[in-house]
């Protein structure tokens, strides 16, 4: 299957391309355009984008929390509306075995990942993260008020393109 842009086969594309086999119907369809979709990112530390004072604002603020990437991630948006996008994809874990759904940022052009980072302690430049989509405050916004939880906006987006098909 061609991905969008062109990238090295890993879990999360591997994973993909099994579900888009054995689906039919929908979520065949599904599963296809996320191959289409993903896209290799590299997330860097906050302390690269963000100065001492910021960091500070944001564990203060968005208070990130271990299991709320999606809330996390809404939230830093929220915060830099100018500057940051939401982002939802995939992150492999367990050294690389398979994928994981999960949101991060991209903030002045570069990728961060305040969930691994601060919520979690752990490194977000050691991890292989394939980006599905990247949204706006406006867009996560919507969905969120449409679906009463955060996350889930690519999922959301296909549903709505694709009903009545």
């Amino acid at each position: 299957m061609k991905k969008g842009k062109e990238v090295k086969q890993n879990a999360i594309l591997t994973q993909t391309e099994y579900f888009a086999k054995v689906c039919d119907g929908l979520q065949k369809k599904f599963y296809e355009q996320q191959l289409q979709d993903f896209h290799e990112v590299k997330c860097v530390k906050l302390s690269d984008i963000f100065t001492n004072d910021e960091v500070r604002t944001i564990k203060m603020v968005v208070k990130p929390k271990k299991k709320e990437c999606y809330r996390n991630a809404h939230l830093l948006t929220a915060l830099f509306p100018d500057r940051a996008q939401y982002v939802e994809g995939q992150v492999a874990i367990f050294n690389g075995a398979f994928g994981l759904e999960h949101a991060w940022n991209k903030v002045d052009g570069k990728y961060v990942d305040l969930t691994f980072e601060l919520a979690l302690g752990e490194d977000p430049t050691k991890e292989l993260y394939m980006a599905l989509g990247e949204y706006n405050l406006n867009t996560i916004t919507m969905v969120t008020s449409d679906t009463g939880y955060y996350g889930s906006i690519y999922n959301q987006r296909f549903i709505n393109a694709n009903k009545n098909k």
